[in-house]
């Protein structure tokens, strides 16, 4: 679409305003009067995060834009119902510390760390529909939406899955907090894909507590972003967004023309807020050094502050026998490599990285320093979506980045 046709962000603004929009990823709930009665109960549930915390982030975002400190995000593709435990929280935290020691040790700087924790339940899909020896069913959208397994009923999109979610990721960020608490943490922040609207809307809530005409954020999260598949500058996602003060992320991809990222920065950043927006580039090992360039330059000369991350998980997606997807750590390492490239060409900070990674010991990933081979990924496979990397591979890729970049 033409840049001139985004949101006018001086339209008045509220957290239902995203249905007057057109609207891609959203679930087809079937019993409209249940999903309002859900909205409804979700609304008087407590906020996962404070507006406070949400701006404190902010101000960390916005040392990673001018080179002053390093954003590490990183957890689960999706988080599971099944696969929710302490000992999995606990995990992810301790890996993702491990891995901000090393980075800040060798690149001397802070390391702020936002875990893909507490909300990460809804997943984009390609097609509506997925098929299976003959049948063909609605896609797995994330637990939150409905299950993964190929079974009709389970495949049903369930909005009672909503209240689920939301007190798993109450119980999630309750036990995140003790964890950063106990290590006097003040650099632990939590945050998801901002997907699915019916759930988000009902965490959009006022900064100031019973201040409803006043600035909004989302209690969901401290740090959302919008994804590849929904970033429509004219879109419901971008509608919703723009109206939340949380810091936000963009995913870029390889499809990402410079007019739509200019028109999404003017739409979600007008008054040009440092630390307001990261951009997540996603362009693929092969593509990141002719792709990103232009995409840097346009933005730069633009003089809207944003902190830029490498994402060098999800363009680097192949197929192994079977169909199994995977990803070679030698593609993660050579996508940040030359993104790395490219922003110092540009005289940008590289900001950040983010992953999916998990701080268990699955076999999902190819390569690394256990030299996981394609015969391997059988052995602990747990992801519903995505491959992601194990704690050894992901406190490789630390070492790298804190290597300044060198693989």
């Amino acid at each position: 679409m033409n840049a001139q046709n985004n949101h006018d962000s001086s339209q008045p603004w509220h957290p239902g305003s995203w249905r007057a929009h057109p609207v891609k990823q959203v679930p087809d709930y079937e019993d409209k009067r249940l999903l309002a009665e859900v909205e409804e109960q979700l609304r008087r549930c407590p906020p996962i995060v404070l507006a406070p915390e949400a701006a404190r982030l902010e101000g960390h975002i916005a040392a990673a834009g001018r080179g002053e400190a390093f954003l590490l995000q990183g957890g689960p593709c999706a988080e599971s119902f099944d696969a929710f435990s302490a000992d999995f929280i606990r995990a992810l935290y301790d890996t993702l510390a491990q891995m901000a020691q090393i980075v800040e040790k060798g690149l001397g700087k802070p390391v702020v760390r936002t875990a893909r924790l507490a909300g990460q339940y809804a997943k984009p899909r390609s097609s509506a529909v997925e098929g299976r020896n003959g049948q063909e069913l609605p896609s797995y959208r994330g637990d939150i939406v409905n299950s993964h397994r190929f079974e009709a009923p389970a495949r049903r999109h369930d909005p009672l899955r909503m209240v689920k979610g939301y007190d798993q990721a109450a119980a999630t960020m309750n036990y995140a907090r003790a964890l950063a608490s106990a290590q006097n943490d003040d650099r632990f922040f939590v945050a998801h894909e901002a997907l699915l609207l019916p759930y988000e809307e009902a965490f959009a809530r006022p900064v100031a507590p019973g201040q409803a005409q006043g600035a909004y954020y989302g209690a969901s999260g401290h740090f959302l972003w919008i994804g590849d598949r929904t970033r429509q500058p004219d879109g419901a996602h971008v509608a919703f967004l723009r109206g939340l003060v949380n810091p936000l992320g963009i995913k870029v991809g390889p499809t990402t023309p410079a007019t739509d990222l200019l028109a999404l920065l003017s739409t979600l950043n007008p008054g040009r807020k440092a630390g307001r927006i990261t951009l997540i580039a996603r362009m693929g090992a092969g593509r990141v050094r002719d792709l990103l360039p232009s995409l840097v330059e346009a933005v730069k000369a633009s003089s809207q502050p944003v902190t830029w991350v490498c994402d060098p998980m999800h363009a680097n997606t192949i197929s192994a026998q079977g169909g199994v997807k995977t990803r070679p750590f030698d593609a993660i390492v050579q996508e940040w490599s030359g993104f790395k490239a490219v922003l110092d060409q540009a005289g940008v900070p590289a900001g950040g990285i983010h992953l999916e990674m998990t701080g268990r010991d699955v076999t999902e990933c190819t390569g690394g320093p256990q030299g996981l081979q394609e015969s391997d990924l059988g052995l602990r496979y747990e992801s519903h979506c995505d491959p992601c990397l194990n704690a050894t591979q992901a406190l490789a890729l630390a070492s790298m980045v804190a290597s300044g970049g060198k693989s």
